[in-house]
């Protein structure tokens, strides 16, 4: 017959963690609170102009948040003493940064509502309990207070880092871009927000169809958007897609011809797929675009190359459409041709 033999070790004084770990514990601490509660809070007049929001549905959407976030704190102790600190830590970074992939479409009121509980949900319930417990953890049995102490004061410190960074850089330019790239052996992917400010802008204008061009000062352009290119590799073939949004938001109508203004492109998608048999290359070609003025087209080609010779169509779908300038592009056409090179 087993007999079970139970025995309690006694409590050993915890030794203090290393500078690195209350460092990443203080900007990951400040940084998830980056998307809810930074951008609006120093960058209020710019946020509510370009979600074209008033300060009351900014302080609702902070109501939304707050209810999902004192849930969460209930809830959330209970789960940081069933799982390792650092898994919930970087599941919640994860997750919060993937909110900001919505809030880099421009999106409506309603959908705030629902992202910013989201948020609440991420940045509290995966988050809080388990950094509280790193900390707890880092400090030892003698450093508790200097644990809590060095927690607080760095995240205030990198709070207001990043407050007069992003104040410098937005008054020193015009034009801003932020973005991220993730590289595998077979994946490609990257995405970027952007936003530029233009002023005194020289476009050629004309009233009616057959006058001449002319060079006009059209006055400012606030244009904002966002765009991601994935490529994906399998084998020796390879497919990419690519998509991009432009909003323009003090679009020109005082104009009846342009030629950059009136004719950029709202929406634009376009996929490519390349696929190789042997030697028999073959490459497939879809372009969708929709302009500001309304006016949008799909565009399909395909190419056969075997060795030096080829073989192309474009514009299968034989679609009436207009490049930059205003310049019409051919319908359907097929070319033709051999490639060799003389020493």
């Amino acid at each position: 017959m087993r007999k079970s033999i139970r025995f309690k070790l006694k409590d050993q004084p915890i030794k203090k963690g290393s500078v690195l770990s209350i460092t990443l514990l203080i900007l990951s601490g400040e940084l998830i609170y980056l998307l809810p509660y930074v951008l609006p809070r120093i960058f209020r007049p710019t946020f509510l102009e370009v979600f074209n929001l008033n300060n009351l549905q900014l302080g609702s959407l902070f109501s939304v948040y707050g209810i999902i976030a004192l849930l969460s704190y209930v809830y959330g102790g209970v789960i940081s003493d069933k799982f390792q600190p650092k898994k919930l830590m970087s599941y919640s970074l994860f997750f919060t940064s993937f909110g900001g992939l919505v809030l880099a479409s421009y999106p409506s009121y309603f959908v705030l509502q629902i992202l910013y509980g989201y948020w609440g949900f991420t940045t509290v319930f995966l988050f809080w309990g388990a950094m509280i417990k790193a900390t707890r953890v880092w400090g030892g049995t003698d450093n508790q207070g200097q644990a809590f102490g060095f927690l607080d004061g760095g995240r205030g410190l990198v709070a207001a880092s990043m407050g007069s960074l992003g104040i410098l850089i937005f008054s020193r330019v015009g034009t801003h871009e932020f973005g991220f790239k993730y590289n595998t052996s077979k994946f490609d992917f990257s995405a970027a927000i952007f936003s530029r400010r233009s002023k005194n802008i020289i476009d050629y204008v004309k009233k009616n169809q057959n006058d001449l061009w002319k060079a006009v000062n059209i006055g400012s352009l606030n244009t904002k958007g966002f765009e991601f290119d994935l490529i994906y590799n399998f084998s020796s073939n390879s497919l990419s897609l690519g998509y991009s949004n432009i909003k323009d938001d003090n679009y020109v109508s005082n104009i009846n011809y342009s030629k950059y203004s009136l004719n950029s492109i709202k929406n634009h998608f376009i996929s490519k797929l390349n696929l190789n048999y042997k030697n028999v290359f073959h490459s497939i070609v879809y372009k969708y675009a929709e302009r500001s003025n309304g006016v949008s087209y799909s565009v399909l080609d395909s190419k056969v190359s075997y060795k030096s010779f080829f073989v192309s169509v474009n514009n299968i779908l034989d679609e009436v459409y207009s490049e930059t300038n205003l310049v019409p592009m051919p319908g359907r056409n097929m070319l033709l041709g051999v490639i060799f090179s003389i020493d």
